[in-house]
C-alpha cells in the first residue's frame, strides 16, 4: 500500500510507512524498520526536504548492509545513485550504480537491479558516453520486453529519448516519449508523467510547434505541483521559460524563473551539509545561467541579474559566512574510524582482506550522510550582497567580474566602486578550446604567448575596466576556473601579473563577507610550515597503492624543508611551529592550527569523482589512528584561524566543477574551515622554482605587504630574474590566490 501511495500523494505514503515502521519495531524486525525508513526519506524527497531525505536513506543503506539485507541494499544503493545522477553528479552515481549491479550479479537469487542499471545508462548519457549507453539500453528493454514489465519500458523509452535526442533525432526522441508516456499511464506512474510531459515539451520547442511545447510544459508543472513531487517544479519551469524565451514572452519567462528560483531556494537553504547544498545547486543544471542570460539580453536589469547568478554562487562559503557551522563529535568519530581502516588496508596482504576492508570503508562512509563533516547552521536567512553594498567596499583601483559562462553567448558582470554594466563575451564552445589550448601548451612548459593572448582577448579586452584597475577581483565559471588571469598577456603584449593584482573568491557575496564581517573565532598567531616530509622511508608509498594511486608520486621533495623554513624565517615569532622529518605527521599537523599562517610543502592528492578523498599527505601515526592522508573531508572539520593557508603542493586549485557552486578543491576545504585566504596550484609545480618563488613571497610579507602584492611580486622577481625565455608560466602562474583581499589603492 505504501508503495502505491507513493505514486499519488507523499502524505499517504508518509501515513502508510509510519504503519510499517511502527509494526517492524513492535515485531524488532530490524530489516523492515530500516526499510520503512529508507521510504520516508523517500517522502521527504517527494516533500523538498532532501537533507532529511539523504539522512533517512543512508541510515537505511547502513542498515541493510549491517544485518545483510541484500535486497535491501541493493534497492538503496540504486535508490542513491538515482539521486546523485539527479542532482548532475554523474561520476558518484555511477560508483553507486556499479556497487548494486555487482551485489545483485553476485546474489543469484537478487533479481535484475533495474534501478541501478537505469541510473548508470542516465549517467553515462550525461557524461557523454552516449555510444556505450546505446549498446546497453539494447539488452536493458530487451529483458523488460521478456518481463511485460510497462513501468520498466517507460523509464527505458525515456532514457531511449534522451539519447536519442542528444543524437540530434528529434522525431525519434518524440516517438520514444511518446510510448514512455503511454507506458506509464498503463500502469498508474504518477511521479514519472509530468516528468516525460516536461522532456516532450522541450522537443516539442526544438522541433518549432510552440504552443503545444508551452501547453504541455505548464500541464507537467502544473502536476508536479498537485502531486507535492516540489523538486521537480524548478526544473519544470525552467523548461517552460525557455519555450517562452522562444515565443518572445520575455516578461512571463523571467516570472517563471522567478517562481523556479524561489521554489529552488528554499530546498538550498534548508540543507545543511556541504554535499546537500552542493548537488542542489549543480542539479538545477542551468536554470540561474540561463535566467541571467535573458535579463541580460532582453530586460538589462543589471542589480536583478547580479542578484539571480549571486543566489546560487558559491553557496556553501556564503551560508557558513552568514550563519556559521558546527562539527559534531559523531562525523569527528566517522573520520577517525575511516583513518583506522585505512591504517588496516595498509597492512592488508589478501586480495580477500583488502576487498573486506574497503567494503568496511564504504559503510563508515555513508555515515557522512547522516553525520556530515560539517553542518551548516540554518538560523538566518541567505541573502546575496547587493550592487550598492558591494560598491561601498570597493576602491576606486578595484574592479569585480562575475564571470558566466554559457552557450551561444557568455557575460562578465562588472562592478567598480562607481558604476556597474555586463559585458558580452564569446559562448563557451569558443571559450573552452582556447582554454584547454593554452593549458596543453603551459603544462608541457612552453611559453604559450599566443594562447595567452588569445585567451585575454575572448576574456578580458572587451572590458575596459579589467585594463585600468590595480586590483580585479575575478568570480569565475566552469572551465574558467582552471585559468590564470595573471598569465593572461594584455595589448601592452605584457602579462597581467606586471600591472595588476589578481585575486579570486568563490562568489561576490563571500568577497564581500570576507572583506566586512567581523570573525567569528580571533585570529591565530605564528606560522606553521609543514616540509621535509620523508616519503622514501615512510611506508606511504604502499598506502598510495591500496588507496588506487600509483607509487611513483610520491618520492622525497628535496626542497620542501627548506621552503618550510624560509616560511618560519622570513616571519619570526616565538609562537612559529615548524614540523619536518619524522615529525610532519598528520597528528601533529591538526594539534597545531591554531596560528595565523599555515605553510604546507608537501604532496597532493587531487580527486575529480570525490573530492571529499582529497588529500595532503603527512606521515601517518599508527598509535594516534592517522593514516598520514589529511583528506578534505577532514580539513573542513579543523576549525581555522588563520589569515593564509598556502599549499604548496600540485593540483590543490584542481577538483571537479560543480556548476554554480564552483570547484570542489583542496583551498576551497581549508576556506570551508576558516581560512580567509589560501594560496593553492592549478597544475604540478617544480620543487626548485617553488622554493625561489616562496623565499620571495615570505620576502614580500615580512614587509607587510597584503597576500595577494606579495605574490604578485615574487612572480615579477623571477620574471625579472630569469627572464621570460626561462620563467615561462609554468614555474609561477599555477599559484592563485583566493578568499579574503584588502583594498587596493591605499584605501
Amino acid at each position: 500500500k505504501g508503495e502505491l501511495d507513493g505514486e499519488i500523494e507523499s502524505a499517504a505514503m508518509r501515513r502508510d510507512w509510519r504503519e510499517v515502521e511502527a509494526l517492524a519495531e513492535d515485531l524488532a524486525d530490524e530489516k523492515w524498520q530500516y526499510r520503512a525508513l529508507g521510504q520516508l526519506g523517500f517522502a521527504d524527497f517527494y516533500d523538498g526536504d532532501l537533507s532529511a531525505a539523504q539522512k533517512n536513506v543512508a541510515q537505511a543503506l547502513i542498515g541493510a548492509i549491517t544485518i545483510k539485507d541484500v535486497g535491501g541494499e541493493i534497492f538503496y544503493l540504486s535508490a542513491t545513485a538515482t539521486g546523485l545522477v539527479t542532482q548532475g553528479m554523474n561520476d558518484q552515481g555511477l560508483l553507486y550504480a556499479g556497487r548494486a549491479i555487482a551485489l545483485a550479479e553476485a546474489t543469484p537469487d537478487a533479481g535484475y537491479p533495474m534501478i541501478a542499471e537505469k541510473a548508470r545508462l542516465i549517467a553515462l548519457v550525461n557524461l557523454g558516453r552516449t555510444q556505450t549507453a546505446r549498446e546497453e539500453l539494447k539488452d536493458v528493454i530487451a529483458r523488460a520486453r521478456s518481463e511485460n514489465s510497462y513501468g520498466q519500458m517507460a523509464d527505458l523509452n525515456e532514457t531511449a529519448a534522451q539519447i536519442a535526442k542528444l543524437q540530434n533525432d528529434i522525431p525519434g526522441a518524440t516517438g520514444y516519449l511518446i510510448e514512455a508516456i503511454h507506458d506509464a499511464a498503463i500502469v498508474d506512474a504518477r511521479k514519472v508523467i509530468p516528468e516525460y510531459q516536461s522532456e516532450l515539451s522541450d522537443l516539442y520547442r526544438l522541433s518549432g510547434n510552440l504552443p503545444r511545447a508551452e501547453a504541455l510544459a505548464q500541464e507537467a508543472a502544473r502536476s508536479a505541483q498537485s502531486f507535492g513531487f516540489i523538486p521537480q517544479i524548478p526544473r519544470f519551469l525552467h523548461v517552460l521559460a525557455e519555450i517562452q524565451i522562444d515565443e518572445r514572452k520575455y516578461v512571463e519567462a523571467d516570472y517563471t524563473y522567478d517562481r523556479a528560483a524561489a521554489i529552488q531556494d528554499v530546498m538550498i537553504g534548508n540543507a545543511d551539509s556541504d554535499l546537500g547544498k552542493t548537488a542542489l545547486v549543480k542539479g538545477a543544471g542551468e536554470l540561474y545561467a540561463k535566467h541571467f542570460a535573458l535579463i541580460a539580453e532582453h530586460t538589462h536589469d543589471v542589480p536583478k541579474a547580479f542578484a539571480v547568478v549571486e543566489q546560487a554562487r558559491g553557496r556553501v562559503m556564503t551560508d557558513l559566512l552568514i550563519s556559521g557551522a558546527r562539527t559534531s563529535p559523531d562525523s569527528v568519530a566517522t573520520e577517525n574510524k575511516i583513518a583506522r581502516l585505512r591504517l588496516k588496508l595498509m597492512a592488508a596482504h589478501s586480495n580477500t582482506e583488502i576487498n573486506q576492508l574497503r567494503d568496511a570503508i564504504f559503510l563508515a562512509e555513508q555515515s557522512r550522510s547522516i553525520t556530515p563533516e560539517f553542518s551548516i547552521l540554518k538560523a538566518k536567512e541567505h541573502q546575496a550582497v547587493t550592487l550598492a553594498q558591494l560598491q561601498q567596499s570597493l576602491s576606486p583601483s578595484e574592479a569585480v567580474l562575475e564571470y558566466v559562462i554559457d552557450d551561444p553567448a557568455s557575460y562578465c558582470l562588472i562592478v567598480t566602486a562607481t558604476g556597474h554594466r555586463i559585458a558580452s563575451l564569446a559562448g563557451k564552445q569558443t571559450i573552452s578550446p582556447a582554454l584547454f589550448a593554452y593549458l596543453r601548451e603551459v603544462k608541457t612548459k612552453h611559453s604559450a604567448r599566443s594562447e595567452a593572448r588569445n585567451l585575454y582577448r575572448l576574456l578580458l579586452e572587451s572590458i575596459p575596466e579589467a585594463q585600468s584597475k590595480e586590483q580585479l577581483v575575478i568570480v569565475r565559471d566552469g572551465p574558467v576556473h582552471l585559468v590564470p588571469f595573471d598569465a593572461l598577456i594584455n595589448v601592452q603584449n605584457e602579462y597581467v601579473v606586471r600591472s595588476q593584482n589578481v585575486v579570486y573568491s568563490p562568489s561576490v557575496t563571500s568577497f564581500f563577507l570576507l572583506r566586512t564581517a567581523t570573525r567569528s573565532r580571533p585570529t591565530g598567531s605564528g606560522v606553521l610550515a609543514v616540509g621535509g616530509v620523508p616519503y622514501d622511508h615512510s611506508g606511504l608509498k604502499q598506502s598510495a597503492v591500496t588507496r588506487g594511486f600509483s607509487e611513483t608520486g610520491f618520492s622525497d621533495l628535496p626542497s620542501s624543508e627548506d621552503e618550510a623554513r624560509a616560511a618560519i624565517e622570513g616571519l619570526p615569532d616565538r609562537l612559529n611551529r615548524l614540523l619536518v622529518g619524522d615529525e610532519a605527521t598528520e597528528t601533529a599537523f591538526k594539534k597545531s592550527t591554531n596560528h595565523q599562517l599555515i605553510h604546507l610543502a608537501v604532496h597532493a592528492i587531487p580527486n575529480t569523482v570525490r573530492p571529499d578523498r582529497a588529500a595532503l599527505v603527512l606521515l601517518s601515526d599508527p598509535p594516534n589512528g592517522e593514516d598520514g592522508f589529511l583528506e578534505a573531508s577532514e580539513i573542513v572539520q579543523l576549525a581555522l584561524s588563520a589569515d593564509l593557508v598556502v599549499l604548496s603542493a600540485c593540483d590543490t586549485a584542481v577538483g571537479p566543477m560543480e556548476g554554480e557552486e564552483g570547484i570542489s578543491t583542496l583551498s576551497r576545504a581549508f576556506l570551508l574551515a576558516g581560512a580567509r585566504t589560501v594560496i593553492s596550484t592549478l597544475w604540478s609545480i617544480d620543487d626548485d622554482s617553488t622554493l625561489y618563488l616562496m623565499k620571495a613571497f615570505y620576502a614580500e610579507l615580512a614587509r607587510k605587504r597584503p597576500a595577494p602584492y606579495a605574490l604578485r611580486a615574487a612572480k615579477q622577481k623571477m620574471l625579472d630574474t630569469f627572464g621570460p625565455a626561462k620563467a615561462v608560466p609554468y614555474y609561477w602562474a599555477g599559484f592563485t590566490i583566493e578568499g579574503f583581499a584588502q583594498p587596493s589603492g591605499g584605501r
